[in-house]
């Protein structure tokens, strides 16, 4: 098989509270759901991970503040486009910044934040090469949310779209990823 016996995969709200009991796991990652929180629930959010995390247990959060870093106007624009769509619903990707003083002030401990930068694009390997295939990808699945939101033109969102494959080509592109780690005071018996 491919998982362990003790692994199972459970489907839930994230900002509806988790479906497990307090002090259930030793350590809980958690990874690009940023997209989908608003600002004011991340507080909430991250006393949830506190509330199922045993004492002494550690939180890993990472997360992507999507802003494409080494490109040109159409990848500042499809950013600029999404983070506007996005803001409609109380959702700012650059909110993630700001996740170790929050994690602080619900009660984690020992927090800390570690940035890492990832290029995107042709011009630097396999893995650049499969980021920006996960950028375009996540451009295309926001794609009808955009439009709709801003009442936007659909062919002039992917005409844009398209520059950017090719800013991706010939530009050093890269962005950031927050690595957040935490620990839960306490220690676990």
């Amino acid at each position: 098989t491919l998982f362990r016996s003790n692994c199972r995969f459970v489907q839930a709200d994230a900002l509806q509270g988790r479906p497990f009991a307090d002090e259930s796991f030793d350590f809980v990652h958690m990874r690009d759901i940023g997209l989908g929180v608003p600002v004011n629930a991340w507080g909430k959010l991250l006393s949830e991970l506190l509330r199922v995390t045993k004492p002494g247990g550690r939180v890993e959060i990472c997360e992507s503040d999507m802003v494409p870093r080494g490109v040109g106007q159409a990848g500042r624009l499809l950013a600029k486009w999404t983070h506007a769509a996005l803001s409609t619903h109380g959702v700012d990707p650059t909110a993630v910044r700001g996740l170790p003083r929050l994690m602080q002030d619900v009660g984690f401990e020992e927090v800390r934040m570690h940035l890492r930068d990832f290029k995107d694009g042709i011009h630097s390997g396999e893995m650049a090469r499969t980021s920006a295939a996960v950028q375009l990808d996540i451009y295309r699945a926001v794609a009808p949310f955009v439009t709709r939101a801003l009442c936007m033109d659909e062919l002039a969102y992917e005409r844009n779209l398209m520059a950017y494959e090719r800013e991706l080509e010939s530009m050093p592109a890269h962005h950031h990823v927050f690595y957040m780690v935490a620990r839960r005071p306490g220690w676990s018996a």
